[in-house]
């Protein structure tokens, strides 16, 4: 080699070491770059790339009622996962779908999907129940199955079912509440959920020796709620009879303390079980009593009373004149049926339900006034219950209101509320005027485990004044003693309340042609009152169908079992009484059409009450006093006798003169015979006529009248 060609090679060398070293400088600088100048950073992002949070669910804590009987608890369920990764993907795999397609009755297809899928973590089923999933897991191991693993989880579960479902709302599959108490509460039951942060690779496995923490979950408070679950039993079977019963389109029942505001009940029909609220479509799982609104009708009619008196424009013995009709602008108003009441007093008006007077008594109180008890009242905005969905009501603004609205509105129409809002406002006449906050957490459990109670204050010191609301209470018993809530009355108590009847509105606006919505509020016992309660049944079947027919009895046996379990004493005077060695000074007259000569007198002694007998038969067909009115006790009921012997296989015609269709043929039945109906409404004319006797199974055709 030449010379010139070491020099060249020299060149070379000399060249490739510089730009070696020059490549070896920045590498290095990079490297103490990465490694030095920014390690500490990029090591926190790779720990941070590396660790998984895993979410530790806490315990949902338990929903109790007043008296500590558990209404929601939280039980223990195993969720099966799996890790297709892990599975080989033809002979674990066809083992695994054969498991769970037996044992969870899953569709092939979709268990199949999931195992091939690309995840490192799929469920397969949540909250499987204890006993199965030790199955599942058993067939799992013996199979040596890799990658199909069970997850710890707490299920909830109502004990009582069906039993407050609509208070208490579901809870979905990861524990969160999604209605009722369950949502409107769900921070303070659900807790607060732990989590476990750990470093895993690519795969999800977790690295040996890596870093790893704890942070345990928070349990979820324990709750006491004001509900009674025996007084809810009870609203529950009186509400599934008539919902059953009338063949009705819903039903809604709220039971209150007016004293305090605490909901003892609250039920709606249909109904759902909590457990399998899936099975249900969506529309039968929300509340009625606090999301759906109505026009009040006549229950309406006690808030417009109370106005009159509170504005000094009424006093209970005002006179106020009923010819059957008023015009109001261009729209002429009737009461029932055209019936003119003459002359009454303003007691009168409310024991009459009188259209006409009442719309007498709403031009008097004036729109503006008007509208400011609403507001008072609540209607048009929200009671504040605590629960999710309350509506707040229509009512017509203020601004477009017309004397024709006003009109409507003092007698219920035009304006819609909910049922909560018209309870409570029988509440306010019930507490002395005073509003108290519609509620149902009575209070929470602590970490000793001692109950603090929620204190909740009425929104206004007084809506109405003490004597205002007394004068009503008074007139509202009058209503029960002789108006038209008279199948409200409660042998031994004194009952307040009122009655409604109103046109159903249709999803156009128009009012549906014989389809109705009928309540009653009431309150008892009258000189402290215990309980306040609303019945409202939508589109009822029954005839007549009116609040007094269809759900005045409902509140009557609402009351009468509740006062049984709650054991309150009599009215006041009438314990006065008991004590003195007397009885109370009325009953109520039992049936007695039908029966033989000794069973009707043995029943009219048993309510203090003295038989006397006309004829010198011995089957009942009259009784000159009838069912469910009041007499006074060792008073007279005459009864008149058909020469009728047991097994003789004849019948006595009763008089079936101004019963209902369904009570006439009720009786009818009863008594062997076979009613043949004509017309609606109310009976007028029968053939054969009453006391005639015929044999079993006659038939007897009897005329009604809606007139």
């Amino acid at each position: 080699m030449s010379a010139r060609q070491q020099y060249v090679s020299k060149k070379r060398m000399m060249l490739i070491f510089i730009g070696l070293i020059m490549v070896l400088a920045v590498l290095g600088g990079r490297l103490f770059y990465v490694q030095v100048w920014r390690g500490a950073e990029y090591e926190a992002m790779a720990s941070e790339n590396r660790a998984v949070e895993d979410k530790v669910a806490a315990e949902r804590g338990t929903i109790y009622d007043r008296n500590m009987n558990e209404l929601a608890i939280s039980t223990a369920a195993q969720s099966l996962y799996a890790d297709p990764g892990m599975l080989d993907k033809n002979e674990q795999t066809d083992k695994a779908i054969q498991i769970i397609t037996s044992c969870l009755q899953k569709d092939e297809q979709t268990v199949r999907k999931l195992l091939q899928s690309n995840e490192n973590f799929v469920y397969i089923e949540r909250q499987i129940e204890p006993e199965l999933a030790a199955r599942i897991d058993k067939q799992i191991k013996d199979e040596k199955i890799k990658g199909l693993s069970f997850l710890p989880e707490s299920k909830r579960y109502y004990p009582y079912k069906t039993l407050a479902s609509h208070v208490l709302g579901i809870c979905g599959v990861d524990n969160n509440g999604l209605e009722g108490i369950e949502f409107y509460y769900d921070k303070l039951i659900g807790g607060t959920p732990g989590e476990i942060v750990s470093e895993k690779d690519g795969r999800g496995t977790v690295l040996p020796q890596s870093t790893h923490s704890y942070v345990p979950p928070v349990e979820g408070k324990d709750i006491v709620l004001t509900i009674d679950s025996t007084i809810q039993y009870i609203v529950e079977e009186e509400l599934d009879k008539v919902f059953t019963d009338q063949k009705a389109e819903k039903a809604v029942a709220i039971v209150m303390d007016p004293q305090t505001g605490e909901i003892l009940a609250m039920a709606s029909r249909p109904t759902f079980d909590p457990n399998n609220y899936e099975s249900v479509p969506a529309a039968s799982r929300r509340n009625p009593a606090i999301s759906d609104v109505y026009e009040p009708g006549s229950t309406m009619k006690a808030c417009i009373a109370a106005i009159g008196l509170e504005e000094g424009l009424f006093n209970p013995n005002s006179h106020i004149y009923c010819p059957g009709f008023i015009d109001v602008g261009d729209k002429t108003i009737t009461c029932l049926h055209s019936k003119a009441h003459g002359d009454q007093t303003y007691a009168q008006l409310v024991e009459n339900s009188c259209n006409v007077g009442f719309v007498q008594v709403g031009q008097e109180i004036g729109l503006d006034c008007f509208y400011s008890y609403m507001d008072k009242f609540c209607f048009g905005r929200s009671s504040g219950i605590d629960l999710p969905g309350e509506a707040e009501g229509i009512i017509i603004p203020r601004s477009s209101a017309t004397k024709v609205d006003l009109a409507t509105m003092s007698i219920g129409q035009a304006n819609a509320a909910t049922p909560l809002q018209v309870l409570n406002t029988i509440s306010v006449l019930a507490n002395q005027g005073k509003m108290n906050r519609p509620h149902l957490l009575k209070s929470v459990i602590n970490d000793k485990g001692e109950a603090e109670d929620k204190n909740y204050g009425p929104y206004e010191e007084e809506i109405i004044s003490p004597s205002t609301a007394a004068q009503m209470m008074t007139i509202l018993e009058g209503e029960v003693e002789r108006g038209t809530g008279i199948n409200a009355q409660l042998e031994g108590y004194r009952v307040a309340g009122k009655t409604g009847t109103a046109e159903k509105v249709g999803p156009t606006g128009a009012y549906l042609s014989n389809e109705y919505v009928v309540s009653f509020i009431g309150v008892a016992p009258c000189d402290n009152p215990r309980l306040a309660c609303l019945v409202v049944v939508d589109a009822p079947k029954g005839d007549p169908c009116t609040g007094g027919d269809i759900a005045a009895p409902v509140v009557r046996n609402i009351f009468k079992k509740s006062f049984d379990y709650l054991q309150v004493p009599f009215d006041k005077q009438i314990a006065a009484s008991k004590d003195e060695g007397g009885s109370s000074d009325m009953t109520i007259v039992p049936e007695l059409t039908g029966m033989f000569k000794q069973e009707a007198g043995q029943k009219l002694d048993d309510k203090g009450l003295s038989a006397v007998f006309d004829g010198s038969g011995n089957m009942v067909w009259k009784q000159s006093v009838l069912e469910g009115s009041k007499a006074e006790r060792k008073s007279s009921v005459v009864l008149y006798l058909a020469d009728i012997e047991p097994g003789s296989g004849l019948t006595v015609v009763p008089d079936f003169t101004g019963m209902s269709i369904k009570k006439a043929a009720s009786l009818a039945a009863g008594m062997g015979l076979t009613m043949v109906p004509e017309g609606c409404g109310r009976a007028v004319e029968q053939n054969p006529e009453a006391g005639s006797i015929l044999g079993e199974g006659s038939r007897v055709s009897v005329s009604f009248t809606s007139d």
